[in-house]
């Protein structure tokens, strides 16, 4: 009996815990081995997927494309591992009027159902920055009025195209700005609303990255990316069974 039910608590206690988590469904995180130096353009690369994985694997496999803020000199660097993703020396002509470095990732969540979304930075940031330059997320998805889905192929635009997203208000809003001087931080925005009317419009999202400082490397880390957050009632109904169980189980033991 004492093992059934110490057996039914490891069980709940585990349910706890996974559920408490968000689920990563569109990872900001590249397969693990790409190591491609001096880039000028790259792209499409798959983004990570593998059973939700909280830890760097969405659900949804996303492309990632990369545009460089210069071309032919000092080319950036891109490299993914197995729980961070890194950009090396982006943009080398800061607050160029170009625009600077673009990354853009592209998913379809078609089919996906959450009480809310929400969008997850986990990041580093190196390099000169002075305070007129930004390192700045957009979004662009089909809204069914005055926003529409850009598509664009960014590894045909020249190097240092940021512009096309930054100066773009007909198919891009503003989402999260890093910073002019962050050097590192865990962000959090709630996106419910646009990914339930992407989802309702065509089910695209494009979030765009764009760095228009001077030659900075930035690193992201583990669950960044678009995650779904669990129905707080759920979690509240197994958090109440735990503790009956593990209640029961002191009342046992005496």
């Amino acid at each position: 009996m004492r093992n059934a039910l110490k057996a039914t608590i490891i069980m709940l206690t585990g349910m706890l815990a996974v559920s408490s988590n968000a689920e990563l469904i569109g990872s900001l995180h590249m397969s693990a081995g790409v190591d491609i130096n001096n880039v000028d353009v790259m792209g499409p690369e798959l983004t990570r997927t593998g059973n939700g994985n909280v830890n760097t694997r969405g659900t949804v496999a996303g492309t990632l494309n990369f545009l460089a803020g210069t071309t032919g000199l000092l080319e950036s660097d891109v490299r993914a591992f197995s729980a961070s993703t890194v950009l090396r020396d982006l943009n080398r002509f800061g607050n160029n009027s170009n625009g600077g470095s673009l990354m853009t990732w592209d998913y379809d969540f078609t089919g996906q159902s959450s009480p809310s979304f929400n969008f997850h930075v986990d990041f580093t940031a190196e390099g000169g920055k002075p305070v007129d330059q930004e390192l700045r997320f957009y979004v662009s998805y089909n809204n069914g009025g005055s926003l529409s889905l850009d598509t664009t192929d960014i590894t045909s635009a020249t190097p240092g195209a940021g512009a096309l997203v930054s100066g773009n208000t007909a198919e891009y809003i503003s989402l999260l700005n890093l910073g002019p001087t962050a050097t590192s931080g865990i962000l959090d925005v709630d996106i419910t609303s646009i990914v339930n009317t992407a989802i309702a419009n065509g089910g695209g999202i494009r979030i765009a990255l764009v760095d228009n400082t001077f030659r900075n490397t930035v690193t992201f880390f583990n669950d960044s990316g678009i995650q779904a957050i669990p129905e707080p009632a759920t979690l509240g109904l197994i958090a109440a069974f735990g503790g009956g169980i593990l209640f029961i189980r002191r009342r046992f033991m005496i």
